[in-house]
């Protein structure tokens, strides 16, 4: 998305799709009417009551093609699209890594005969700039990309050369890895996950690599980490010797009641010119049959925020004051009962203390899958998905069988409240979160800060919460703390480079519960010219 305008991406058997006049593929290519052909469309004017299609084309070839994935790249010049395709003359331009389609036809059973591919589009006139096959003999899907930049073997920092990353799942035995540099060179069950870096014109590999264990694996979600060549997959699978890190949140496959499946994140540095290292690795799952939908990054935190579908009574990952504590599913076999989840990790903590909260979301009797994550400036999580459930909590009516969802969570503890807002209006916005339930049983909490001025000193005071803010004239700071009895403030903490901090808060042992109300203050040192100091919203 840049401003109002959006792209979409998918497959259609519509030999009337909205097509421009001028697209690179203007007339459908064929496949059966449950695939068809990819299209990719740019939509404009979306947030007024004519929208329009900028442009619209089909892409594919006399077989099957899907697109499944879409990134607005290169400063959003460019628009990627993976997927697959079954077709031997999907239109290939440029000068491809892979110009042909390497899969065995006719293909064995199970199989539809499709390679992976990326193809690249100008994001604004639709043109189709390049275009590669990406696989082995046998099936292959690109379901996830990223981009990102990395650092030359001659040290200097290239910022218009960047890298496609590209993950997906594969069958094939001779997929294209880069042997001194991959993670895992050879596939270890039916299926593994993999993660591919390619050049911008889509001609060069820089990396490639298996990601599994001796079972199958499918990727479904890809993020950047703040490690220059690191980032996240994220996805399910049926590997009881998944590769995990130690000291990660869950070292051992929890199993799976019907399909045998956990859910599972790792964090890779993809080297390029040296190894690839884990840096982290988990399954995330109970007994039953568990699933990671999707992912996001927070880049100044590093707080990984994952969703999906639980199937487990006692998944393992909920935490203390969640909004929904319990799984509610139902449904029948062969899915059977399922909620979905939303879970948030600090890797950078040991065990259990990495989960900093974890709830499910569902309705009674029903089933639930929550597909994808997008966080907001204040630590929030947009998730949404779909369910077959009547009272699922939502506001509005269950009109379906199934019906799509969309919520916000704060992701905070049920006995903690976010209020007042950030000032003076119009400068940064800073706001408060925590890492852990403030409850009798917890020694300690950490209250964290998204979007505090970076590299600059902060501190954070502790009083009796305030209905209504008091303005301190001269810098049009909001106070959203009572000043009888005074607040107190806690020693000074530098936020990082992203603007991001967090305060321990200590429990004493006795500590007699009841309201208390935070809000932190960080004082301007030049990066921020909007005012000497800046006040976040509030907890209580």
């Amino acid at each position: 998305e840049v401003g109002i305008d959006v792209w979409v991406a998918g497959r259609t058997s519509s030999t009337d799709f909205p097509i421009t006049a001028g697209a690179p593929q203007t007339s459908y290519a064929g496949g059966t009417a449950e695939y068809g052909d990819g299209f990719v469309v740019r939509l404009t004017n979306t947030l007024t009551a004519t929208p329009t299609i900028a442009w619209g084309t089909y892409l594919g070839g006399s077989g099957n093609d899907s697109a499944l994935c879409l990134l607005p790249c290169l400063g959003s010049s460019t628009v990627a699209v993976g997927g697959w395709t079954a077709s031997t003359n999907f239109p290939m331009v440029g000068v491809p890594l892979q110009p042909v389609n390497a899969t065995t036809l006719p293909p064995p059973a199970g199989q539809i005969g499709a390679d992976g591919f990326v193809a690249l589009y100008a994001a604004w006139n639709g043109a189709l700039t390049n275009t590669t096959y990406l696989g082995g003999a046998s099936d292959d899907l690109v379901i996830d990309m990223e981009e990102m930049i990395f650092f030359f073997p001659d040290g200097l920092y290239q910022p218009t050369v960047a890298t496609l990353v590209a993950s997906g799942r594969t069958m094939s035995s001779n997929f294209p890895v880069t042997p001194v540099t991959a993670l895992d060179t050879t596939l270890g069950g039916s299926q593994d996950a993999f993660l591919v870096a390619l050049t911008p014109n889509l001609s060069v590999q820089w990396y490639g690599s298996y990601l599994g264990g001796s079972g199958d694996e499918v990727p479904s979600g890809l993020a950047r980490s703040q490690a220059w060549t690191g980032v996240w997959v994220a996805g399910q699978t049926t590997s009881p010797d998944f590769p995990t890190t130690a000291g990660c949140l869950q070292p051992q496959f929890g199993g799976g009641s019907y399909f045998g499946v956990d859910g599972f994140l790792t964090h890779i540095d993809l080297g390029v010119f040296v190894p690839s290292q884990l840096l982290y690795s988990t399954y995330l799952g109970g007994p039953g049959d568990d699933a990671i939908m999707d992912l996001e990054v927070d880049a100044a935190s590093e707080f990984v925020t994952a969703v999906g579908l639980a199937g487990s009574p006692p998944f393992p990952h909920t935490s203390l004051g969640a909004l929904q504590p319990t799984f509610q599913g139902g449904g029948p076999p062969p899915v059977g009962p399922t909620d979905g989840f939303v879970v948030r990790l600090d890797p950078s903590q040991a065990g259990a203390a990495q989960l900093v909260y974890g709830t499910f979301l569902g309705g009674a009797m029903g089933q639930e899958n929550v597909m994808d994550v997008a966080l907001r400036s204040n630590g929030n999580a947009v998730v949404t998905g779909w369910t077959l459930s009547g009272v699922f909590p939502a506001t509005g009516s269950y009109l379906g069988n199934t019906d799509a969802f969309v919520a916000e969570l704060s992701l905070l503890p049920n006995n903690v409240v976010r209020y007042g807002a950030p000032s003076p209006a119009g400068c940064a916005a800073m706001h408060l979160a925590v890492d852990s339930a403030p409850a009798p049983g917890n020694t300690g909490f950490e209250v964290l800060v998204y979007g505090a001025l970076p590299n600059a000193p902060g501190v954070l005071f502790l009083g009796a919460p305030a209905a209504t803010a008091a303005t301190i004239p001269g810098l049009g700071l909001d106070v959203w703390l009572q000043f009888a009895p005074p607040p107190v403030g806690s020693a000074a903490v530098f936020a990082n480079g992203g603007g991001f901090a967090r305060f321990p808060v200590p429990i004493p042992a006795g500590y007699i519960w009841g309201s208390v109300g935070l809000q932190a203050v960080w004082v301007d040192l030049g990066t921020a010219p909007c005012a000497l100091l800046l006040a976040s919203d509030a907890l209580r």
